[in-house]
Formats: structure tokens, C-alpha cells, sequence
């Protein structure tokens, strides 16, 4: 069974640390880079903390010397991808697959979905590499007992819904759904969006890829094939802004 390379997935860490930083037009004073986004950094030193900026060359070379010192302590994948900003967690993935056993890459797969907004934009994995993942996955650490239980009880066929707005309701064959239909009428209501609308759809449970409870969740989250979605259906709703 192959087994993580721990010390290559450093290795990548490090290679984006030395990604400049790409200050934000809107507000200059915050920045795109994998590990900061804002200019001003606190970094550890002897007598306590420093506060840099890491748009300028002292700054900058104190906050890669930090960095890769911290980097150098990290035990494990959890400790890494907490480090990242969320915007590049995908893209690192894209660059260690290669170095994660499947118990990993379940491990990993789970917490970037959960924790990450606008994890079906395609950006980074086109959706039939993204099912590739979640199918070679090791469904023991893309979920725990508990949801994996209530998986295998669900019926054989499931009605699902999903929230949508004008941003994201273009193309329904996504991967996030959910059984509850309220809980797809706050997603798509949340940004008091001018268009909020739900799509209810039907699909047989060998397309589901995960089910996850975080307990924050009335409708508990599905991540599902969305080459197996079935009479997709659109019914828009009263915005709470309007």
C-alpha cells in the first residue's frame, strides 16, 4: 500500500512560500499568497512578536525565514493545510497528489471541501478529475464511522436539493447538495442575492461520494457525481432582500 511522502509535500510548501506577494488592487494592504494575506505580518522572535511588511525586502526575507522555520516543525497534513490560505488548498493539492496515499487523500479531500467556500468553481480540477480523487479516496477517512452508517442507510434513491444565486446557477451538475430543502434555501438566501433559486434533483445512492455531518448542519452535506444527477428541476424563490 503506498504510503505519504511526508518530506515532498514539505518540499512543495516551501516552493510556494517563495511565491511573491500580489498586493489586491481593491485595498492594496491586502494580499494574495499561500501562506498570508494581508502585507502586515506578526512574526515570533525572542523578545516576543514583530509586526512586518512583507511588500518590503527586509519584511519579505524575515517572513520566509519564519515561515520556512515553522515549516520545518509541522508533523502532519492537518498542521499544513491550516497554514494555507484557503484559496490555494486546491491548487496545492493539485501539485502533492502524487505524494498522498488514498487514506490521505481522503483526509485531505475532506477538509478543504468543508472547510472552503466555492469548492465546485473548476478552477484548479476540471470535474472529472475532482471525481477521480473523491473515487480513489478511501472512503474510511473521507468519512468517519457515524456518516459512513447513515450512508449505507439511505434509500437506494434520493431526492436532493442544492441553494443557488446568480453567481453559481448556471450549471447544476455540481458536486455539493443536500437533503434538506431548507437548508438549500439559506445557502441560496445568504448573500440576499436579487435571483435566489433552488434546484431539486433525483440521484440513486451509488453517485453519492460523501456524506458529512459537521453538526453545524441541519441538512448535512452530500458530495455526489454530477454526471449522475437526474431530472433536474429550478424553482426560484423570494429573496430577503427583495
Amino acid at each position: 500500500m503506498k504510503k505519504t511522502d511526508f518530506e515532498s509535500i514539505r518540499d512543495v510548501a516551501t516552493a510556494f512560500l517563495y511565491t511573491s506577494p500580489q498586493p489586491l488592487e481593491i485595498v492594496p494592504m491586502l494580499v494574495s499568497h499561500p501562506f498570508a494575506n494581508s502585507a502586515i505580518s506578526a512574526i515570533k522572535t525572542e523578545d516576543g512578536f514583530e509586526l512586518i511588511n512583507i511588500l518590503e525586502s527586509d519584511g519579505w526575507e524575515k517572513f520566509v525565514k519564519n515561515t520556512e522555520q515553522v515549516l520545518e516543525e509541522v508533523k502532519s497534513l492537518s498542521e499544513l493545510f491550516i497554514m494555507l490560505n484557503k484559496t490555494y488548498r486546491f491548487t496545492f493539492l493539485e501539485h502533492i497528489q502524487r505524494f498522498l496515499s488514498n487514506d490521505d487523500l481522503g483526509r485531505v479531500l475532506k477538509f478543504i471541501w468543508t472547510q472552503s467556500e466555492f469548492t465546485n468553481s473548476g478552477d484548479v480540477f476540471t470535474k472529472k478529475q475532482l471525481l477521480r480523487l473523491f473515487k480513489k479516496a478511501s472512503p474510511n477517512t473521507l468519512m468517519d464511522k457515524e456518516d459512513l452508517a447513515i450512508l449505507q442507510e439511505l434509500p437506494d434513491r434520493l431526492t436532493i436539493y442544492r441553494g443557488a444565486n446568480s453567481r453559481n446557477s448556471k450549471d447544476p451538475n455540481v458536486f455539493s447538495w443536500t437533503l434538506s430543502r431548507k437548508t438549500a434555501a439559506w445557502y441560496a438566501n445568504r448573500f440576499d442575492d436579487p435571483v435566489p433559486c433552488i434546484f431539486q434533483a433525483e440521484i440513486v445512492k451509488e453517485g453519492v461520494l460523501a456524506y458529512w455531518d459537521e453538526g453545524d448542519c441541519e441538512g448535512k452535506e452530500l458530495v455526489l457525481n454530477p454526471y449522475m444527477l437526474e431530472n433536474i428541476q429550478k424553482a426560484v424563490i423570494e429573496s430577503r432582500a427583495g
